[in-house]
């Protein structure tokens, strides 16, 4: 197969686009009310705000929990989360 090597876009314009595609996304979530499924079958809910860089923290706000509702912000360990519904 040949390729034109000088047409095709670079690892970096590539990895740009999908970066900037995934902050699109991210930033498009704010504010959604979402179920979140955590270990020990311990199921809450809240309004999703984003998350770190790294992706190792979701922030929320209106934490819903078995133990009581925190109105302001709240931060998640993504260790501690099974999955989340948005």
């Amino acid at each position: 197969m040949d390729v034109d090597r000088t047409s095709s876009r670079s690892d970096e314009e590539i990895a740009a686009e999908m970066r900037e595609k995934f902050l699109k996304t991210m930033s498009s979530l704010s504010g959604q009310p979402c179920t979140i499924n955590m270990f020990e079958r311990t199921v809450v809910t809240a309004e999703f705000q984003g998350t770190n860089s790294d992706l190792t923290e979701f922030y929320v706000r209106n934490l819903k929990t078995p133990i009581g509702t925190f109105h302001e912000h709240a931060l998640l360990r993504v260790d501690d989360i099974v999955d989340i519904e948005i």
